[in-house]
């Protein structure tokens, strides 16, 4: 059975993101990553990691921990950016969409 590819724009998956992170306690996001991705928390901490320093997520320090939030500026940026894509090929997604479609009917 073929996969389902879901467009997702990126400000609805940064509501996505924002939400799965606010529904945990910051100590339970780790937790919370680790059993949603099958990965060990050292590779989550990498992966947080990354995201900051590429200006994704602020970090502040709480004690022992580091607490992240995610910043949704830079993907506001490449949604702006991408929006000149978009006009191109919505019409044409659109009658690729018609044309699957129809032969589905057939």
């Amino acid at each position: 059975m073929p996969a389902t590819v879901v467009m997702t724009s990126p400000p609805a998956l940064i509501g996505c993101i924002r939400g799965h992170l606010q529904a945990h306690r910051a100590g339970e996001i780790v937790e919370a990553i680790q059993v949603e991705f099958g990965i060990i928390q050292a590779a989550v901490s990498q992966r947080l990691r990354v995201l900051h320093e590429s200006g994704f997520a602020n970090v502040r320090v709480d004690e022992a921990r580091r607490i992240y939030s995610v910043d949704a500026t830079p993907l506001r940026d490449i949604d702006a950016w991408l929006e000149q894509f978009q006009a191109f090929w919505r019409p044409k997604r659109s009658a690729l969409e018609t044309e699957i479609a129809g032969g589905k009917k057939k």
